[in-house]
């Protein structure tokens, strides 16, 4: 599995970050004082506070960095498997995390986060909308347009299913494979959708049912990194002079470089901004951009 930050951070930041992430997942977000992440890290407590101003802001980090690893592994799942089989890479992005990343899922499991800053609370419903779109979006893409009247019971049957195996990878350390348990997953839904279809069920939910969450696709937060990866194709694939092709590319890799930093500079992500914006031909893309951007509160 790809840990695209690997390089990126500071030392001293990602050994507070995984540190705290240990340490949450054992002792708690709310016992863990800290002191007790400076003692085990082996730095001051204020050398954490050099980069952390508070534990909440810390508690930020640690999830704005895993999901950052997330969105990477959704990537990597969207080249590896074909449109036929998009759901079972999806599947396995979510299980892969879980399998690889035990501590993170273990420190969600402990406790609930309604004792977190307002924008980490804001933060978290937006990754939640997006990965239930993502599932929704993912349904239609796999089943056609037969799953679509179906999708929001199907995502919420998969989103279920996905949490389940997760529960037993964490908390009871089941020896079973990401990819096998994805192919049995994916298997279920293929004969839960083929029963529904055949039988011409009647939908349980509507998009009404859904009015006061964000999942309709206007309000789909897409993540930075998900555009940066388009807009390289575009560029790749564009008839752009080869001056603004290198400034764009270029652009991109630096953007990248400081979306997958546990504190991302905005200074250095509004200049490049402003480089994409001078070429005219990638305007739609660098205005999704410049809204997710936004959306995840990095401008």
């Amino acid at each position: 599995m790809t840990d695209p930050s690997n390089g990126l951070l500071p030392d001293k930041m990602t050994t507070i970050l995984l540190s705290a992430t240990k340490l949450f997942a054992s002792k708690g977000y709310v016992q863990t004082t800290m002191q007790e992440v400076a003692k085990y890290c082996k730095i001051s407590k204020g050398s954490i506070y050099q980069h952390y101003s508070s534990k909440d802001e810390l508690l930020l980090h640690i999830f704005k960095y895993y999901d950052n690893l997330f969105v990477a592994q959704l990537q990597e799942a969207e080249q590896s498997y074909s449109t036929q089989n998009r759901l079972l890479g999806v599947i396995v992005a979510h299980l892969s995390m879980c399998k690889h990343y035990p501590e993170f899922f273990t420190m969600q499991t402990r406790e609930n986060v309604s004792y977190a800053s307002e924008e980490m609370q804001h933060f978290i419903a937006q990754i939640n909308d997006r990965n239930l779109q993502l599932l929704l979006d993912t349904i239609v893409v796999n089943y056609g347009q037969a799953a679509l009247m179906y999708r929001f019971e199907l995502g919420l049957m998969l989103s279920g299913m996905i949490s389940s195996f997760m529960g037993l990878f964490v908390l009871e350390h089941a020896k079973l494979s990401v990819e096998q348990s994805a192919q049995a997953i994916s298997q279920a839904m293929d004969h839960v959708v083929d029963g529904m279809v055949t039988q011409r069920a009647v939908p349980l939910f509507t998009e009404g049912t859904f009015q006061h969450s964000h999942t309709s696709q206007q309000h789909h937060p897409v993540h930075p990194l998900t555009l940066t990866s388009q807009l390289r194709e575009y560029v790749k694939q564009s008839t752009l002079n080869v001056e603004e092709k290198e400034v764009v590319m270029e652009s991109i890799q630096v953007l990248e470089f400081e979306l997958l930093a546990v504190q991302p500079r905005k200074v250095i992500i509004t200049g490049m901004l402003r480089n994409l914006e001078s070429v005219a031909a990638i305007q739609s893309i660098y205005k999704q951009l410049e809204a997710a951007l936004r959306d995840t509160l990095l401008i």
